[in-house]
């Protein structure tokens, strides 16, 4: 028998605490420490079930952040150079996530051939429950990665899981949602086919300041 209460129970009361912080902030104050890039100019038109997503008026560039793979290797979103990058944050103990984590599977193939990556990192803080699951629950074809040290918090707040990040061709952070997203609605897919033509290879004008 596996045991994650403990990482169930710390996990939910820092993702509690974030989340009553966040609400004293704007939305894009969960990277607001990231320096500008460009500006993203004209913001795309969001169907009604993304109208909890934020594209952000400017680029923000992230640190280089290590990860670790399921092999054990150190990895960093560097590797999906050229691609709109969606990063989707989840913990084993979230039903939420693991509902989401095959339309995942689903939604990178409806967009196979397209400079477009999903990359699923886990933050569960035992680490050694994850695989186990993982297996329990037949999603060994997740290609997820952990944040074994949780050094995403050096990108963005993670105020609540799941939640996913969107990183453009040269790896700025361009927007996020956050909660669950039926992410096979059709209005849904065209949204992100946008963000990809938009983001995949992005030309805009620097940021000042």
């Amino acid at each position: 028998m596996i045991s994650v209460t403990s990482s169930m129970h710390a996990l939910r009361r820092s993702v509690k605490v974030l989340s009553l912080a966040a609400l004293l902030v704007a939305p894009q104050a969960l990277s607001a420490h990231l320096p500008k890039v460009y500006s993203t100019g004209e913001q795309i038109e969001k169907p009604w079930q993304l109208s909890r997503f934020v594209e952000y008026t400017n680029a923000r560039k992230p640190p280089v952040v290590p990860f670790v793979d399921k092999a054990g290797n150190e990895v960093t979103l560097s590797q999906f150079g050229g691609k709109l990058t969606m990063v989707n944050i989840w913990a084993t103990w979230c039903i939420p996530c693991w509902r989401e984590l095959p339309e995942l599977i689903e939604l990178q193939q409806h967009f196979a051939g397209q400079p477009f990556h999903i990359q699923p990192i886990n933050v569960d803080e035992d680490q050694s429950v994850v695989a186990p699951l993982i297996t329990k629950y037949k999603m060994d074809h997740v290609p997820t990665w952990m944040d074994t040290k949780g050094d995403f918090i050096h990108i963005a707040v993670i105020d609540t899981v799941p939640a996913s990040y969107f990183f453009d061709g040269n790896g700025n952070l361009v927007g996020h949602i956050r909660g669950y997203i039926d992410w096979l609605e059709p209005a849904v897919q065209e949204y992100v086919g946008k963000l990809i033509n938009k983001y995949a290879e992005p030309n805009f004008v620097q940021a000042e300041g």
